[in-house]
């Protein structure tokens, strides 16, 4: 019998979903036009699926609006940022796991994609977006990573974030969040596990799933 793991991820779940719309609302979209500008592709089209994530319960998704993000960073002044950088829509799901961390080494994995109305408004917003996400989570340290591989798309940024054992017994909790970008549309995973399990090499396959996503993009 497998016993699920106990969550202890408070911390890093906060820094996990900061900028995720909504902070952790599975709620799902009032209609699909939502995940989409007008004329344009689904943002959803651009989420990891649950056959890339096999052992993981994918909760409904829910739409990423420019407004979210900003009370989200705690930013009203990002709202303006946005509208001037042409961000239209976003979507974004959350896939969790009760399993053995060798089944699947991340308690949580967020897959999320935002959509611009040209590549410029994108490539302003990706560096803007990872100085926000090097900030580390309460009690605990970011920092970025190099050396993972950059196929097909434009930008690529990962931060590893870890957070100490909060309580006697209790494991360190490590977190991942890589920012892609291809053409207007920029994609954020973040994933988080304990820290024995959840390592850069497991995370790596689901930048380059991401990544090829992006790559058969007709958005940029």
């Amino acid at each position: 019998m497998v016993l699920p793991r106990r969550s202890g991820l408070a911390l890093l779940l906060a820094w996990l979903l900061a900028g995720c719309a909504g902070n952790d609302s599975s709620a799902p979209p009032t209609s699909t036009s939502a995940f989409a500008p007008p004329g344009g592709r689904l943002a959803s089209n651009y989420l990891l699926r649950t056959d890339q994530l096999p052992g993981y319960q994918r909760a409904p998704g829910s739409t990423v609006s420019a407004e979210a993000l900003a009370a989200d960073y705690g930013d009203s002044g990002l709202v303006q940022r946005l509208t001037g950088e042409g961000y239209q829509t976003g979507a974004r799901v959350r896939f969790s796991s009760s399993r053995a961390p060798a089944a699947t080494p991340f308690q949580q994995v967020i897959s999320e994609a935002l959509m611009f109305d040209a590549a410029a408004g994108a490539t302003r917003f990706f560096p803007e977006e990872k100085v926000r996400r090097s900030q580390p989570p309460t009690g605990g340290t970011a920092s970025p990573l190099g050396g993972q591989p950059r196929q097909g798309v434009d930008d690529l940024a990962v931060v590893q974030a870890s957070v100490p054992a909060q309580a006697a017994g209790a494991q360190p909790q490590q977190a991942f969040l890589a920012l892609v970008r291809r053409g207007r549309v920029v994609a954020e995973l973040l994933a988080s596990g304990d820290a024995g399990s959840a390592t850069i090499d497991r995370f790596t396959p689901l930048i380059v799933d991401v990544e090829g996503l992006l790559a058969t993009s007709p958005d940029a």
